[in-house]
């Protein structure tokens, strides 16, 4: 990280927030040589000390061909952000925070934990408790991506609460 006065990596709170704001995890997967990347809606939770990504897919498709060829996957999401003018300056700077990091996707196979996945998902966008249509969790994969390496930069903007929106 080129900027280290915006490394957050290791403030565990600033990376809980980052993930509660965040609507989207962008997925990148390996296609001939060049990344693949696709929006998703996702949870997560901490399990061990460590960060579990939930998806959910409709079953096949390139992206389950790729992630099944090499579950090696990267990861980015950012928090809220808003830009800010200086007239003074003529300068327009951007306050910020993002999550980058990679690591391994694997299917859910276990009732149980797809359950979980789904509500975990759910949880992020402000839905509590939700009884899924059983042939519409059956035309779905969910999938877990076990996080290895994770890191956080934001601006100092971001950081003391200074993006609205």
């Amino acid at each position: 990280m080129r900027r280290l006065d915006r490394d957050c990596t290791g403030d565990r709170g600033l990376i809980m927030r980052c993930l509660a704001e965040s609507q989207v995890l962008h997925l990148a997967a390996k296609c001939d040589g060049a990344p693949y990347i696709i929006p998703l809606c996702f949870g997560w939770e901490e399990v061990d000390g460590k960060t579990v990504f939930y998806i959910h897919k409709n079953r096949g498709g390139l992206f389950e061909e790729l992630v099944k060829a090499d579950p090696c996957v990267g990861f980015e999401l950012d928090g809220r952000c808003s830009t800010w003018l200086d007239y003074e300056k003529k300068m327009c700077n951007m306050d910020y925070a993002s999550i980058v990091g990679h690591g391994r996707i694997r299917v859910v196979g276990d009732e149980d934990e797809r359950l979980h996945g789904m509500d975990l998902i759910m949880r992020q966008y402000g839905h509590g408790d939700f009884e899924y249509e059983r042939r519409a969790m059956a035309a779905i994969n969910i999938w877990a991506l076990d996080v290895e390496e994770l890191t956080m930069k934001a601006t100092k903007g971001w950081r003391e609460g200074n993006v609205v929106g």
